[in-house]
Order: C-alpha cells, then sequence, then structure tokens
C-alpha cells in the first residue's frame, strides 16, 4: 500500500508569499512596495537570527518576480515557475550554500552560468551562509555584484553580517530580521496545532516559544517532535522534554537559598539534577527566574510563564543583582569543568551568603518605626559596620567618600529650625543651599518608611543631631 512520504511541519507551513511571514511586518511592507512599484534592487542582504525567514524570503521574491500571472506581491503558487522554485527545480534560481562553495572558482563558476539569459523574467542567485566565503571570493564578486548582467538578482543571506566584507555591504540593500516575539510565534503555532489535530495546552505553546529564541524553524521542528507523543502535550511535557527546570522547582531552590542552609541547598540541587536537569540549565533557568522576579518585584511585570505564587520570596533587590551576577560568573566554569555538579552546588551556596540585607538596600516596611528611631546619626571617622541595613542620605553639598556624603551643617538646632520656618536659607560648609528642598526629600523618604542615616565630618555627632532634631521636627508640623 502506498504511503504519502512524511513532511516535517518547518517545511509544510514555510511561508510561500510575503503575506505569510511571520513577524517580519517591517520586512514584508518594504518588499511589497519595491514589487508593486517596480523598484527592484540588483542586490539584497538578508541578515539576522536562524529561523527567522532569510532564505525563505529570498525563494518568496524569487517567486514574485518569475510568477507566470506577471510580477506580483502575491505569487499564485500553482504555476510552472512557482512550483519549480518551491520545489528547487528552476533554472532561474540558483541557491548555493556559501559555506561549502566559498572559493574563488565557485564564483568564477557562478558568474558564468549568469552569462545565459534567464527561461522566465528574472535569474535569481540566493547565496546562503554568505559570510563563510572567503576575502578572495569576495572580491571576485564585487563587480558582478555592482553591475550584474541584466535581469539578476542577487540575495546574500546571513547569519553573521559582521563577517561580510563591508564593500560587498555597501553594493546591497540589508534587511536585517528580528527575533520572531513570543506573541507572534504563540498565535502561529496555536493555527498549526489546530490544523494538525494536535492536543496542546496554551501554556505548553507558551513554553516552546520562550525557549526557542525567536527561530521559527526551531519551535515548528519542536511542535512535531512533542505531537509524536500519545498524550496531550503539557508544559510539565514540554519542559521534560526540553531538559528546563520548572518554576515550582526554582522557588523551592531560591528559597533553600534564602535560608541560608548549605545542606538544604545541595539536597535541593540533588534532586533537580536526579530529575535529569543539567547543571548549566540549572544555572541559566535560576538566572531568569532571579530577572524576572526581580522585574516584578522593581516594575510590577510579570512574565506570562510565571505566576504570582512563584515571587512570594522574601529578598532584597540587591541581593537579586548580585546572585544574577554571581551565576553568571559561573557559567563558563560549569560548561567547561568536568565536575559540573560540583561547581553547581559551590555556587548556589556561595549565594546563600547573601542572605543579611545589603548596606544599600532598604527592605520594605510593612510597619513603621518610630521617626526618632528611624534617623540614626554615623560619624565619618568611626566604624560603620553596625550601621547596616540604614539609608545614606546626604544633605546639601559636602564631601563626598565613597557612596555616603557629609552632613555640614552650621548652628544649633533651635537656630535651624528657626530658618526652616521662615523659608530662609541656612548656611553649609562649602556654600549656600536651598535647605528646604533637602528637607522635603527627606520627609518624603520618612514618611514612606524609610530608615535614614546621617553622616558627620567633624569627631562629634552635632552636625548630625542639628539635622536630626530639625527633621523631627518638620515631620510633626510640616
Amino acid at each position: 500500500m502506498s504511503q504519502t512520504a512524511y513532511q516535517p511541519l518547518h517545511l509544510k507551513y514555510r511561508p510561500q508569499t510575503l503575506s505569510q511571514l511571520v513577524g517580519q511586518e517591517h520586512i514584508k511592507k518594504t518588499l511589497i512596495n519595491a514589487i508593486n512599484t517596480g523598484k527592484i534592487a540588483s542586490a539584497y542582504l538578508f541578515s539576522g537570527a536562524r529561523g527567522t525567514g532569510k532564505t525563505s524570503t529570498g525563494r518568496i521574491l524569487a517567486k514574485s518576480l518569475n510568477c507566470d500571472t506577471g510580477i506580483t506581491s502575491d505569487p499564485c503558487g500553482v504555476c510552472e515557475s512557482c512550483k519549480g522554485i518551491t520545489s528547487g527545480y528552476s533554472l532561474d534560481v540558483i541557491e548555493i550554500d556559501a559555506a561549502s562553495n566559498n572559493g574563488v572558482d565557485n564564483v568564477r563558476d557562478l558568474i558564468s552560468k549568469l552569462q545565459f539569459a534567464p527561461v522566465g523574467r528574472y535569474k535569481v542567485v540566493i547565496l546562503d551562509e554568505v559570510h563563510m566565503m572567503t576575502t578572495a571570493a569576495f572580491n571576485a564578486l564585487l563587480k558582478t555584484l555592482e553591475e550584474p548582467p541584466k535581469n539578476v538578482v542577487f540575495i546574500l543571506a546571513t547569519t553573521d553580517p559582521q563577517k561580510v566584507l563591508p564593500t560587498i555591504i555597501s553594493r546591497c540593500q540589508t534587511y536585517d530580521f528580528r527575533r520572531i516575539g513570543v506573541p507572534a510565534m504563540f498565535q502561529h503555532l496555536k493555527e498549526i496545532a489546530a490544523k494538525e489535530t494536535i492536543e496542546i495546552d496554551d501554556d505548553a505553546i507558551f513554553a516552546i516559544c520562550s525557549a526557542v529564541a525567536g527561530g521559527m524553524r526551531d519551535a515548528q521542528a519542536k511542535l512535531d517532535q512533542l505531537s509524536l507523543y500519545p498524550v496531550r502535550i503539557t508544559k510539565a511535557l514540554i519542559y521534560e522534554n526540553l531538559g528546563r527546570v520548572s518554576e515550582s522547582m526554582l522557588k523551592e531552590l531560591a528559597l533553600k537559598i534564602i535560608g541560608d542552609n548549605p545542606s538544604e541547598i545541595v539536597g535541593a540541587v540533588g534532586e533537580i539534577l536526579n530529575a535529569g536537569k543539567e547543571p548549566i540549565i540549572v544555572i541559566q533557568d535560576l538566572a531568569n527566574f532571579y530577572m524576572n522576579l526581580l522585574l516584578y518585584k522593581t516594575s510590577g511585570i510579570l512574565d506570562p510563564a510565571y505566576s504570582e505564587d512563584d515571587f512570594d520570596v522574601e529578598i532584597y533587590e540587591d541581593q537579586i543583582k548580585e546572585n544574577i551576577s554571581k551565576l553568571k560568573g559561573s557559567e563558563w566554569t560549569i560548561k567547561t569543568t568536568n565536575q559540573s555538579k560540583l561547581w553547581l552546588e559551590v555556587t548556589l551556596v556561595g549565594l546563600s551568603g547573601n542572605s543579611s540585607q545589603p548596606a544599600t538596600q532598604q527592605k520594605v516596611v510593612t510597619s513603621v518605626l518610630p521617626l526618632e528611631q528611624r534617623i540614626k546619626i554615623a560619624n565619618r571617622h568611626k566604624d560603620l559596620s553596625d550601621e547596616i541595613g540604614w539609608e545614606t542620605i546626604y544633605i546639601g553639598r559636602g564631601t563626598p567618600f565613597g557612596n555616603e556624603y557629609e552632613v555640614g551643617v552650621y548652628g544649633t538646632a533651635d537656630e535651624c529650625v528657626k530658618a526652616f520656618k521662615s523659608s530662609s536659607w541656612i548656611k553649609f560648609k562649602d556654600e549656600a543651599s536651598d535647605f528646604r528642598v533637602a528637607i522635603n526629600d527627606l520627609l518624603a523618604r520618612l514618611r514612606a518608611g524609610s530608615k535614614i542615616r546621617l553622616m558627620c565630618s567633624c569627631s562629634n555627632v552635632c552636625h548630625g543631631e542639628v539635622v536630626r532634631s530639625l527633621l523631627i521636627w518638620a515631620h510633626k508640623n510640616v
């Protein structure tokens, strides 16, 4: 019994017209207008990440120029010319893999073929991975690229435009193919799943889109592979197939790190690795978790892959940033070592040392302390290690040291209060400054529950006490 040949999804659903191109609206509009107005360039350079539609767009452009219905931005796809280009047997389309045909002799052979007139309207040359050509081959192509034979169009496709000679780029119209956004890719995969009767959850489709870094071909290939499962495709199945760490596992691991218990951290790492996850994937997924946690805590932005419960974690912003930096620093070590489990455990146990509140970070206050307890005086010449957790504020123009500043106010507390009430200026150590503006800034922080540390430059705390007394009065009277 004859059986229809299997066709992978990334080939079956390859775009055949510019209108079917996903996620490249800027390129669609430009090329459609160029075709409709007859302004066809002699050479195009398509650059972008893999799976974003560069070669497909080149073939679509070839069909648009040679369709039997005439030059059109919407080729019919059923005439002999269109079918020949789609199937790869058209005499008017020369598609070359420049990675393996990258020498001067290959360019000479190509130039000799271009001397013959096209069967249709245009002869289209598609050079894929053109950055792999040698410098000599590029130079041999220069003259032909600048002044090609009549009705010849070059389409150069590359994933690494930095390696293409500037003299080549200057002779081409350049189009940058962007990584396809998750919303556009999600909708496209959902349509494919419906047509192919693939049972898959929406959050599973979203997980695929998030994992492929903007490459449609990778997403379609992954959906094709997962469709072979005899059960409904769920998010958990996607994570198992991709080897990713689930959000619940990441939250549990983050809580263990905050708990600062090395044995619990090592135990959690063992459970994750025993589930078949690679150490480098654990590092990357945990960094991604921290990044999304930081965005949620600072801006309220919630990644669709997570829920608010996933980010129910008590952690400081500076701690998150430091953890991300440490995870990034360990990535290369874990990739190259033959003791990846050991170095993963060492890295994560090292993160747990950040559980104390950083000196520059103020924690969100749920119950505001009395004002007098939220204003501390610290002397510049004393050990400030016991001041961890207090926000450092400077008033006026003092002398900076590190990230902290002196307070250099002259006068007693009574004099400062009197001057403040009359809106006059108070003389600072270096020069006059608008004291009311500085005080209002401090009051706003205090009313929000902040803790304030005032720095002094002299051997006692008289200047700081002046400002402290003034703040207490202003907070009650302004």
